[in-house]
């Protein structure tokens, strides 16, 4: 069938006029051609047909009833610019729309690309506040990088002038290189999602020379990066399970088992609760300010300035039960669980038949 003209449309279509016959030919042809119909209203009631061909296009890609409240809106209104204001309209009902179905959005991807972002946005007041942290946790860093010491030096395979491998996924604070990574025993591989992050500390650890021919910091994710034949003695990752959705776990597993040593140690720590959940938390946040503001999803700003944007926030609990039956599952013996700054840190052993 030809496209058919939009005033042949408008005689011929139920929708439009109430007076029209409805056999089963014109059914079928209004239910096809319905969507020309829809956009042609919308252009000829905001006096916009010119444009025709644009509203044909938002129509065939933008939600029905998203469309129809944009549409109310412009054309109750006293406006002279109707169409201006319906394309106003329409944007920001459908990024609120947006917001509201990422809310349940947990997919791996999804989270760790807001996370890089947030990390992007925040990279000065998260290397700070990891600095702080560090200073509460450096005694527990200290009994797994003594672990780790013991095992390779009673392993009859290792020897002492062989440097241990260890992952890093996530940047650790500059007080954690400057205490374990001038021991010339170890050899750093750090992998931040972050590019700010990973900017700032690539920046850092070039100053200084003792430590600096220890450590490859990489700007990539930790599921995109092909290992080949590298092998970990140690694997960190003390915040980077925080942000892997729990559908999610079971595929990080199995991944940092394949690339980690017989013995080797894993390290990483978790939000305890009752049960498992996850959720997003999103903030209004100011541009140029640093100003955060808690938004409800189902309230959200319907007057965001062009210097506010919203933030999504991944938050995990796990159940500690739940967590260490995981473990077991692959062959992780648990070592040590530590319960610091309202986190369980947990040391466990890749155990080998």
């Amino acid at each position: 069938m030809g496209f058919v003209s939009s005033k042949q449309i408008l005689l011929n279509n139920s929708i439009l006029n109430s007076n029209n016959s409805n056999n089963d030919n014109n059914k079928k042809k209004s239910n096809r051609q319905e969507f020309q119909a829809f956009a042609y209203r919308i252009a000829s009631d905001l006096n916009d047909l010119s444009n025709l061909l644009m509203y044909l296009r938002l129509v065939k890609r933008i939600d029905r009833t998203i469309i129809e409240e944009a549409y109310r809106f412009a054309v109750d209104s006293k406006s002279a610019n109707k169409s201006k204001l319906f394309l106003w309209k329409l944007k920001q009902i459908n990024e609120t729309f947006k917001k509201k179905v990422n809310s349940y959005n947990f997919s791996l991807n999804f989270v760790l690309k807001q996370t890089k972002r947030a990390k992007d946005i925040f990279c000065q007041k998260l290397i700070n506040n990891l600095n702080v942290e560090f200073n509460v946790t450096q005694s527990f860093f200290e009994i797994v990088f003594e672990k780790l010491n013991s095992i390779f030096t009673n392993d009859e395979i290792c020897t002492n002038s062989i440097k241990k491998n260890i992952l890093l996924i996530g940047a650790q604070p500059m007080s954690f290189y400057h205490k374990f990574c001038d021991q010339n025993k170890f050899r750093f591989l750090v992998l931040e999602i972050s590019r700010n992050v990973a900017r700032k500390f690539r920046d850092e650890i070039k100053r200084y020379r003792t430590i600096c021919n220890s450590i490859t910091l990489l700007n990539v994710d930790f599921f995109k990066k092909d290992f080949r034949n590298i092998k970990f003695d140690l694997i960190l990752f003390e915040h980077f399970w925080k942000v892997v959705p729990l559908n999610s776990e079971i595929k990080f597993l199995n991944k940092l088992v394949d690339v980690s040593n017989k013995n080797a140690l894993l390290s990483f720590s978790f939000k305890p609760g009752d049960s498992n959940s996850e959720e997003w938390q999103l903030v209004e946040f100011e541009k140029n300010v640093n100003n955060l503001n808690k938004v409800n999803v189902n309230n959200l700003s319907s007057n965001l300035s062009k210097k506010t944007e919203i933030i999504y926030l991944y938050k995990k609990v796990n159940q500690k039960e739940k967590v260490l039956e995981l473990l077991d599952k692959f062959k992780l013996k648990i070592i040590l669980t530590h319960q610091l700054n309202q986190s369980e840190y947990v040391l466990c052993q890749k155990m080998y038949e």
